[in-house]
């Protein structure tokens, strides 16, 4: 990618949204991105429980609430994680049957992700309405040279 497209929104935002187009696979990411970065942001931390174990006097007088917390936190995280991206692959092999971006640039993922969530909510507000038109005629062509790509190979095959 030149240095010239690496802060065009258009150009970045078509490139994700192409292999974000099926509203399932949208509404997987809608739920599984934010879970993502928080997941990814409280392992990163990796500063022990999310909430200081009480002493073993707030304990015994019944203060087990924190414990179970901070516990159920250091469990769950990381299983968390592996269901979230579990998810996120689900929903590209079924229901985009595209790869998903991550497979071809991580770091542009890891950005875009999260800010291609934020812009779906936008344009579902009614956000920037020619933007979203600009960017679903671009999305629609690509998909169809990706889907023709696709059946050319496959014919290949045969």
């Amino acid at each position: 990618m030149s240095h010239s497209k690496l802060l065009d929104l258009k150009y970045q935002m078509f490139q994700y949204a192409s292999h974000h187009n099926n509203p399932v696979n949208v509404g997987i990411h809608l739920t599984c991105i934010p879970l993502i970065v928080w997941s990814a942001l409280v392992w990163g931390a990796n500063t022990g429980p999310l909430i200081a174990s009480p002493s073993v006097a707030a304990v015994a007088s019944g203060a087990t609430l924190p414990v179970a917390l901070s516990k159920l936190f250091k469990f769950a995280v990381p299983n968390l994680s592996m269901i979230l991206m579990t998810g996120y692959f689900v929903g590209h092999g079924v229901f985009e049957k595209r790869a998903p971006k991550l497979t071809e640039n991580l770091v542009q993922a890891a950005v875009l992700g999260p800010y291609f969530v934020l812009w779906e909510v936008l344009f579902f507000l009614g956000y920037r309405p020619q933007l979203k038109k600009e960017l679903d005629v671009l999305v629609k062509a690509d998909i169809a040279a990706f889907r023709a790509r696709k059946a050319l190979e496959n014919k290949k095959k045969d």
